[in-house]
């Protein structure tokens, strides 16, 4: 019988305290992930974005860091979200629009942002999708200065199955049980996924971080579950809007005919409080 792990590296705060505190693998998991050549330097940046007026939306990136002068963010997100594509666009535009006065736009750094998302996002089978700016014909790139990279973990090859060391990194990030992270250790001989692997292990070992974990858990769920909820309520609330929208308009042909209110009221069944609306709307 499996056991599962108390601390999965999916989750965002263990996700965030494996890679921040660990720079080299963070590089090394980018280098892979962007298939950058090499990467000589990285540095950890402020997570989170001021507004510039009060009216703006705060914002604060899972990690955001710099490697060989491209700015990058990086996110990990377990609850199903159905704005998440949208809210990976604004991520994007955020990281791309700041130039200090004076400078050209040919200036402007590249930025790339990284998700990492446990649900579907695309009807596709490839776990990874990149998005740049195009044009929607002839599919010429924009620049080469803005780009989205989702990795979905529903989709990545079993470990039996995985080609190569992104593909590794992948089956870390997405393990559930003390038997995948036993099973990744003795298949896969890289320094940087023993070490992350170690850290996985060391961190299911510290009692007062497996509770933050669990609460956090909690909360992603409670999160999840509100947002189920808030869509349900919404698509009800637009099949009664739907619905009393074409009683009006029933309503209206009926009267536009001859027919009385008060007939109309009888043969489509209206109550009297939703009728005195409908005067009130047809006065």
């Amino acid at each position: 019988m499996s056991t599962l792990l108390k601390v999965r590296p999916k989750v965002d705060i263990a996700f965030k305290k494996i890679f921040t505190e660990n720079e080299e693998l963070l590089k090394n998991l980018l280098i892979e992930a962007l298939a950058l050549h090499s990467a000589e330097s990285i540095l950890l940046k402020p997570s989170e974005v001021t507004p510039q007026n009060p009216d703006e939306k705060f914002c604060r990136f899972d990690i955001r860091v710099e490697v060989d002068k491209i700015d990058i963010d990086v996110e990990i997100q377990l609850a199903k979200r159905a704005d998440f594509r949208a809210r990976a666009e604004y991520y994007s535009s955020l990281l791309f629009t700041h130039l200090k006065r004076g400078d050209n736009y040919n200036e402007l750094p590249r930025t790339i942002v990284v998700c990492f998302v446990e649900h579907p996002l695309f009807d596709w089978p490839e776990y990874h999708s990149e998005f740049v700016t195009m044009e929607r014909t002839y599919h010429e790139p924009l620049t080469e200065l803005k780009e989205i990279h989702f990795f979905e973990l529903k989709k990545i090859p079993l470990l039996k199955d995985a080609k190569t060391k992104l593909e590794y990194w992948l089956n870390v990030i997405a393990a559930e049980t003390e038997e995948d992270i036993a099973e990744i250790s003795k298949t896969v001989q890289d320094a940087d996924i023993q070490t992350a692997l170690d850290e996985v292990r060391r961190l299911n070992k510290d009692p007062k971080f497996i509770d933050e974990v669990a609460a956090r858990e909690v909360n992603i769920r409670e999160e999840a579950s509100a947002l189920s909820a808030s869509h349900e309520e919404g698509r009800i609330e637009g099949k009664v809007e739907g619905a009393s929208e074409k009683e009006l308009e029933n309503v209206k042909a009926l009267h536009a005919d001859g027919m009385s209110l008060e007939k109309i009221a009888s043969v489509l069944n209206i109550s009297d409080e939703r009728m005195a609306e409908i005067r009130k709307e047809l006065e």
